[in-house]
């Protein structure tokens, strides 16, 4: 399972010097791919703001991050967009429409031509720069578009494809009316629910025929319950991302929760198996925002992340450094977190090669993963120690002597990884994620 860091690098003067140290913070993290964030959270200026300058950001960082030896990967932070926020759209697009007739100011109708156009143009641009998938963002959804109340799908444009299909022109109301009424199902509900897939395949189709094969797709999805009501085919849907799709399953909370929550994400991932195509790429998240030190703890994080190698996923989305923090490094005891982590199941970058004789929506059986040695921090078995320890081998060196072996002996059922030679906690280079970063201070589970 590799890592695959997302990160937003900055526009400015040292494009260039950002993306040198992020290729330093992920060689000693252990991560092989950094995704680029493209205007995003605080930065995010409407669709299609700063288009040449992000453009140039990525142009510039992407050769600096290959170079290190990082696979490299892009995810525009918006589709339609995920909520107005004060923006305004600027280039004419059809606004979104709720239910109840509230319309957005800079989030687009996916009935729109004009914006399907330009989406088509934003990533077949991108595609030149030969990054390995480009990730539609998770707004590609109707539901969740603030201020809207439900979300979107009641537009103009949206009710003339309805018309096309139901044989005649229906208000708004009336279709609102009729699909949520009690009772069995009304025929316009299922008439809707392919209204609105049908406008989402035409613009993956659209994005698909300008990309050309460049780069491959990658979908970030929500959860399956939204996802229903909008009567989604997921097979259909990751199929029409063409060859070499990737999809990012929704999956474990993004702040602090329970220990009890995690149950609930495992079963995420194993509801969403049988919906895809055999031989996708899949690729979960783990989220920590909104990013601070204290949004989730490390125990959280770390058991979110064994869990996600148990299922055998190809790989990990690591949201777990601000976008807006300029460079990785301002967070050391995130890189420690992971860095520790990684000898357990993170493999150096993603595979070149995709099998379609995997098992089903996984290129990788979770026979071949590697995590037998995650659970041990709770076990009275200890995987083999290495000679010696990190602290040990370092101060003997500075002394010019011969280094003292670490024990190998770790105290049965503790919760404390410390070093019988060296009283350090986790101080071997095969422990667990250490318990004392800052992060730790909301440990929950």
């Amino acid at each position: 399972m590799y890592y695959a860091l997302r990160f937003q690098v900055l526009p400015g003067p040292d494009v260039a010097g950002t993306a040198a140290r992020v290729a330093d913070f992920c060689d000693r993290a252990g991560i092989g791919e950094v995704v680029l964030i493209t205007n995003a959270e605080e930065h995010f200026g409407g669709l299609a703001a700063d288009e040449d300058v992000w453009f140039d950001t990525v142009a510039t960082a992407a050769p600096v991050l290959r170079a290190a030896g990082l696979a490299v990967s892009l995810n525009p932070w918006v589709t339609v967009g995920h909520a107005d926020r004060g923006r305004r759209d600027r280039l004419g697009f059809a606004p979104m429409v709720s239910p109840h007739g509230e319309v957005a100011a800079a989030q687009a109708s996916f009935a729109c031509p004009r914006w399907r156009s330009w989406l088509a143009g934003h990533y077949g641009r991108y595609a030149a720069l030969g990054l390995r998938v480009l990730w539609l963002e998770d707004d590609f959804r109707y539901h969740n578009h603030a201020p809207l109340t439900w979300g979107g799908g009641f537009e103009p444009e949206m009710l003339e494809r309805f018309a096309e299909l139901a044989g005649e022109p229906v208000k708004r109301a009336d279709l609102v009316d009729a699909i949520t009424a009690p009772g069995p199902p009304h025929p316009w509900r299922a008439l809707l629910a392919r209204t609105w897939f049908e406008a989402q395949l035409a613009a993956v189709a659209a994005v698909r025929d300008a990309v050309a094969g460049r780069s491959a797709l990658g979908l970030m999805s929500s959860t399956l319950g939204i996802a229903s009501v909008e009567g989604r085919d997921w097979r259909r849907l990751l199929t029409a991302l063409g060859p070499g799709a990737v999809h990012r399953p929704h999956y474990a909370p993004y702040t602090d929760a329970v220990g009890r929550e995690l149950a609930w994400s495992v079963a995420m991932l194993e509801l969403q198996r049988p919906l895809r195509p055999a031989g996708t790429e899949v690729a979960p998240e783990v989220e920590n925002y909104p990013f601070t030190s204290w949004s989730k703890s490390d125990t959280q994080t770390w058991s979110e992340m064994v869990a996600c190698a148990l299922t055998g996923a190809d790989g990990l989305l690591l949201d777990v450094v601000p976008f807006t923090a300029g460079s990785p490094d301002r967070f050391p005891a995130v890189g420690a977190m992971l860095r520790d982590s990684a000898p357990h199941w993170s493999s150096p970058r993603p595979r070149a090669s995709r099998s379609a004789s995997a098992s089903p929506g996984t290129t990788t059986p979770p026979s071949t993963c590697t995590p037998r040695a995650t659970w041990t921090r709770w076990s009275s078995t200890r995987p083999a120690r290495p000679a010696t320890c990190s602290a040990t081998a370092s101060r003997s060196a500075a002394a010019g002597a011969r280094s003292t072996p670490c024990s190998g002996r770790w105290p049965a059922r503790s919760r404390t990884r410390t070093c019988p030679s060296c009283s350090r906690a986790a101080c071997c280079s095969t422990a667990s994620p250490r318990r004392s970063s800052p992060n730790a201070a909301s440990a929950s589970g």
